[in-house]
């Protein structure tokens, strides 16, 4: 099961953001839970002598959800012409200490509903940018709800058609989760480091200097077919560092091309990836 955390920047009882998210747990894909975060009032204002003594009980909790979390779905109001300051403080905890930060490569969308014309957009364009210099692989969609007093009836999503962008988003998550995982299933299955990657024997394409036909992207393709990881992607996913565009590529070729594959299947999941972050610290 694929877990979505889902945070609201919004504090409000008939929040139109959390009933935002609450639509959105209602048109998951199968296979997707969402789970809505609800301590947001807890966490205290940022402080990073009081970081550096031991973080507070409620921002522990929030980091512990993201961590245990695949991707995360952020639904933010506007004010200001901004970013909500409760979430943007949850945004600073989770993003602490920098060095082993749970936000790191984890793939975020961002959606936002406001009583004005324009939906949050200004808000989500800020809060994209934050989570991006957080570490979070931010996916270039948007979704901006309008009017959301007339678009929400008795606190549920009335629009049909919003309906069906926040399953693309959820599906649009689903894939970046996907290939975050065929990254650490690369990894895992590499030996753990680019030092201990096996190499197949060239194949006779090779040798004569052509490709062989799992090979579309210039690697040699493994024995019984698939494709050969590079050390690129392997050091990438040890190293916990951004992924580059040639490794993105090969984690599609990986997801598109050996969903049924050892690498690929459940068990090297949200799991495995946590526990090869963890033996990598």
């Amino acid at each position: 099961m694929m877990r979505v955390l889902a945070i609201s920047g919004s504090l409000r009882h008939d929040s139109y953001n959390t009933a935002l998210l609450h639509a959105a747990a209602e048109v998951a894909p199968e296979g997707l839970e969402l789970v809505i975060f609800d301590g947001l009032r807890e966490i205290p204002p940022y402080d990073q002598n009081g970081d550096a003594a031991g973080a507070p009980p409620a921002v522990l909790h929030l980091r512990r959800a993201i961590e245990d979390a695949d991707a995360l779905l952020f639904a933010t109001p506007e004010y200001n012409g901004s970013v909500p300051g409760v979430l943007k403080n949850a945004v600073d905890w989770a993003s602490r200490p920098r060095a082993t930060t749970v936000m790191q490569n984890k793939p975020a969308a961002v959606i936002g509903a406001s009583t004005g014309m324009f939906g949050a957009v200004w808000a989500q364009q800020d809060l994209k940018r934050i989570l991006g210099l957080t570490g979070n692989r931010v996916l270039d969609l948007e979704l901006s709800v309008g009017r959301a007093q007339e678009t929400f009836v008795d606190g549920v999503l009335a629009d049909h058609e919003l309906r069906v962008q926040l399953r693309e988003v959820l599906e649009a998550l689903e894939d970046a989760v996907r290939k975050r995982e065929a990254v650490a299933a690369a990894r895992l299955a590499g030996g753990l480091g680019p030092e201990r990657l096996r190499r197949p024997a060239p194949s006779a394409a090779a040798e004569s200097g052509g490709r062989s036909s799992g090979d579309r992207n210039g690697r040699q393709g493994r024995p019984g077919g698939g494709v050969d990881v590079g050390p690129g992607l392997l050091k990438a996913a040890l190293d916990r560092a951004p992924l580059t565009h040639e490794d993105l590529e090969l984690a599609h070729v990986l997801v598109a091309s050996r969903p049924a594959s050892a690498i690929m299947r459940a068990p090297w999941s949200r799991t495995a990836a946590i526990s090869a972050r963890r033996s990598s610290m």
